[in-house]
């Protein structure tokens, strides 16, 4: 079976495709060209049997064609008052209306394998696509150190050109996050998401621009170091298209710190592409099964006052 994973990048969309477990084609594109054709996706899309489609922050498992107004709005996080359609959910829509069997994911938040206490007073603990780094990692710590799924044990870091992220996965599971404006070698560290929602900044201005390299090596270190603390990571996973630029100095400050490289276009979609093997029932059903994305539930929403 032929699976496709996609990951919306804010610079680049990474496309992967799976058959039988194994990467057989995989694709990067531009992100201003999506925006300028979305129709791109749906032509890759259809090569594709079962796909793990963009899910912006993330909804409970669903497929496309069953989205509802109200599961845009948890996706997208959009301001009722703002009308403008994103290239995100042109192209969600644009899949919605087709037949192709395309499925949204969680974010981290939504996991049952998250504490309540750990998701309180936060949206953004690590978008979906973020997740699907972290599915990769554990496929491919899997891999390298010869362990089951549910001996696997790291923080990822994944450094992008917008938005960061740092996850801690234990025993397989996903047990927290620090995403977006959260983490702190991004922004301001605190929830931009709800300043946004409750109209205090514009939406452009929550990636991390004009964010020095200093203070991302440093806020990398130090939340990489918070969620470590709860636990005993075996590695420090790096990843995102902005790894290079903290990877010495991560290399310097920690142990065991690997970048996380399993194929050419994206971890994320490398992910992604795994989490559609498993939802197809093929080698990855075991992976799907740990990290527990069939049963996730809720809101972005809960635990927090807008």
């Amino acid at each position: 079976m032929r699976v496709l994973g996609i990951d919306p990048g804010t610079s680049r969309w990474g496309f992967v495709f799976l058959e039988n477990g194994k990467v057989v084609e995989e694709e990067s594109v531009p992100t201003g060209e999506i925006k300028d054709r979305p129709e791109r996706v749906l032509e890759l899309a259809g090569l594709a049997e079962v796909i793990v489609a963009p899910s912006g922050y993330g909804t409970v498992l669903k497929r496309v064609e069953d989205l509802t107004e109200n599961d845009f709005f948890e996706i997208l996080l959009k301001r009722r008052d703002e009308k403008k359609l994103v290239g995100l959910e042109a192209v969600l829509r644009m899949l919605k209306e087709t037949s192709l069997d395309a499925y949204v994911i969680p974010g981290v938040k939504l996991l049952p394998t998250v504490t309540e206490e750990k998701k309180r007073g936060k949206i953004d603990m690590g978008t979906p696509d973020k997740l699907c780094a972290a599915v990769a990692g554990i496929v491919d710590q899997a891999r390298r150190l010869k362990l089951r799924y549910d001996q696997t044990s790291f923080v990822l870091a994944e450094i992008g050109f917008g938005f960061d992220a740092f996850i801690a996965v234990d025993k397989g599971w996903i047990i927290d996050g620090i995403g977006g404006t959260i983490a702190s070698s991004t922004w301001r560290g605190e929830d931009g998401e709800i300043l946004y929602l409750r109209g205090k900044v514009p939406k452009e201005d929550l990636r991390k621009n004009n964010i020095g390299k200093k203070k991302v090596r440093e806020g990398a270190l130090k939340d990489i170091k918070g969620l470590a603390a709860g636990f005993n990571p075996r590695e420090i996973l790096l990843s995102g298209s902005k790894a290079d630029d903290v990877f010495p100095f991560l290399k310097k400050n920690l142990k065991n710190v690997v970048r996380l490289n399993t194929c050419q276009s994206s971890n994320a979609a490398y992910g992604a592409a795994i989490i559609a093997d498993g939802l197809a029932g093929g080698k990855f059903k075991e992976v799907v099964d740990l990290i527990c994305i069939e049963e996730a539930g809720g809101s972005n929403l809960d635990y927090v006052n807008i």
